[in-house]
């Protein structure tokens, strides 16, 4: 069986680059002075955003290849997952912000 060649869509693909490239030149721009401080480069954070941004854009490539019926038969695993990082994530902020106001004190 031959695979359709899907079409990328235009403005979708317009939007995630002008949101990209304007979170990369607002990371830039409020982070210029604290990496110049703290690492004597100005683009120290800008860098490791562009980095991360094109893992990103490596791993979406990747997952775009796969059917996304291939995902429905996980997405129940996938959403109870996706919960359960986020209490963790909660439990952990509240662990954070109990400990550091008991040092205060």
């Amino acid at each position: 069986m031959r695979r359709r060649r899907r079409r990328l869509d235009p403005v979708l693909l317009g939007a995630v680059a002008l949101l990209l490239s304007l979170g990369s030149f607002m990371v830039y721009s409020a982070s210029l002075v604290v990496a110049y401080t703290e690492f004597h480069d100005d683009t120290y954070f800008l860098v490791r955003q562009l980095s991360w941004i094109f893992v990103g854009l490596v791993v979406l490539t990747l997952l775009t290849q796969i059917d996304y019926h291939f995902w429905q038969r996980y997405s129940l695993i996938i959403l109870l997952l996706g919960i359960g990082l986020l209490v963790v994530l909660e439990r952990a902020r509240t662990l954070v912000t109990s400990s550091t106001a008991r040092c205060r004190s």
